[in-house]
């Protein structure tokens, strides 16, 4: 099968039998009689039958991303199974959930075909996660042979639900909630800084005059190449008297870059003149150096894209208060977005240490909640009937998420926000920037900068507390 010779080109033959071989040997496969039960019921004193469990697993880098996907999941388990549980057919079933860290963030292969035929062995009914589209690529396969549903809360790259459209007998099990496809997230950037950000800039440095010189800085990976591309297209469609690849510089960095050549570069974004520059970057080293030293170069430049390190609460003392002023895309705040969008930033802040959430996190919350709108609906845990009722879920039939609305297209991909009065309400990106919070005191993200909301000026009115939203502010060495 090609997935599976992709997998063995990239990991290397012997290492894939390896680890094949040493885990077919402990795993045990579809938990028979006596078999300690591996799930855990998030808000429940005791556990369940298995024959009365709804068993979801993680799969995801539980030292990074993964930490939030798993918080998400459990807050959502333990809401579940504290408000009752599930009715399937007139019973009673429970959530429970079992994880396993892929250590993908960190591009180890073996560790995500280890964990995911670990995974497998745990005989679940749906599998969520995925982060590092090349660690996934190599892991997904295991879950799709074994013909469990397995619904995407990370993994931005557009081939995988391709694949669904291509060969959907094999792939029909895969769905995508989190985050947008990278052709769709490079599409919205593209409508933040050419609705928002551009325009501001422009009225408020330039006195109107237009933007004609922007940077992007990438990673060179697999998953940033359509979002970049993107970007590009929907400014040059925006502006295409002067905005096109003669104006924009395209700069990938490799996950290597070091303080050094993270310097240099913030040296040669500040000799351009360039006054945006849009980052697209998941590695979270390489996203903190950035921050870093973009305040300590101090370029004359708003910075406004992807920056995941930037989602992270503690991202200022991270970067030495060098990410004051970033603009970052993430998976939520505390706005009313929803009737329980609050209640879920500060339940998941209780859970998380205080921190906010990652999209993944969102994600995973959204992913269990819709498993159990589905189940419920189907009245079953066969895989064949979840997969049709997930299927349901489309543009004339959304799901309402904490804070968007959710639908999958043809190839189970979630449907973007587009602008469009026939997609408005679905998954969209969440913008804030990074600004001196004068009611806690502290650094915090707390300027929404959604295209979709309402706004007037600056300032989105329909989103609240106020308190927590706030005007766009420019460096103050600018």
């Amino acid at each position: 099968m090609e997935r599976k010779t992709q997998r063995i080109v990239a990991v290397g033959v012997i290492s894939v039998i390896v680890v094949a071989s040493v885990i077919g040997v402990v795993v045990v496969m579809n938990l028979p009689t006596g078999t300690v039960n591996p799930y855990s019921y998030p808000g429940l004193d005791t556990k369940p039958s298995l024959s009365k469990t709804i068993k979801i697993g993680l799969l995801d880098d539980l030292a990074t991303t993964g930490f939030h996907s798993e918080k998400g999941m459990i807050l959502a388990a333990t809401e579940i199974n504290v408000g009752g549980g599930v009715d399937i057919d007139g019973e009673t079933y429970y959530i429970g959930v079992v994880a396993e860290d892929t250590n993908e963030a960190y591009y180890n292969y073996e560790k995500g075909i280890a964990a995911a035929l670990k995974m497998v062995g745990y005989d679940p009914d749906v599998v969520i996660g995925g982060f590092r589209t090349e660690v996934l690529s190599v892991y997904i396969d295991e879950i799709m042979d074994a013909h469990i549903p397995f619904i995407i809360t990370g993994s931005a790259t557009k081939a995988f639900c391709d694949n669904v459209g291509s060969a959907y007998s094999y792939w029909k099990y895969l769905f995508r909630v989190m985050p947008h496809n990278n052709e769709r997230l490079g599409q919205n950037v593209g409508r933040q800084l050419s609705e928002i950000i551009l325009p501001n800039i422009s009225d408020y440095k330039f006195g109107g005059a237009p933007i004609d010189n922007v940077w992007i800085v990438y990673e060179d990976l697999q998953w940033t190449t359509a979002v970049k591309d993107s970007v590009v297209q929907t400014l040059n469609d925006s502006f295409p008297s002067y905005l096109g690849y003669d104006n924009i510089t395209l700069k990938p960095l490799a996950t290597s870059t070091d303080s050094t050549a993270m310097g240099a570069l913030w040296d040669q974004i500040k000799a351009s003149g360039t006054p945006i520059v849009v980052p697209i970057l998941s590695d979270g080293t390489l996203g903190v150096l950035f921050g870093k030293y973009y305040g300590l170069k101090q370029p004359d430049a708003i910075v406004c894209g992807i920056n995941v390190a930037a989602q992270d609460m503690g991202y200022m003392a991270n970067t030495q208060g060098g990410g004051l002023y970033e603009i970052t895309s993430g998976g939520s705040m505390r706005c009313n977005f929803t009737s329980d969008s609050i209640a879920f930033m500060d339940n998941y802040r209780a859970i998380a240490y205080g921190l906010d959430p990652l999209y993944t996190a969102t994600g995973s919350y959204d992913a269990i909640n819709l498993i159990k709108n589905r189940v419920e609906e189907c009245d079953s845990l066969v895989a064949a009937d979840l997969i049709a009722s997930l299927e349901k879920v489309n543009l004339t039939n959304p799901w309402q998420g904490v804070t968007q609305k959710i639908a999958f297209d043809s190839q189970h991909d979630c449907i973007a926000d587009t602008g469009s009065v026939a997609t408005d309400g679905m998954r969209t990106n969440i913008y804030r920037q990074w600004q001196q919070n004068s009611t806690t005191g502290a650094d915090a993200g707390v300027c929404p900068l959604t295209p979709s909301v309402n706004m007037d000026g600056n300032y989105f009115v329909n989103l609240r507390p106020s308190n927590e939203t706030a005007w766009l502010l420019y460096p103050d060495w600018w």
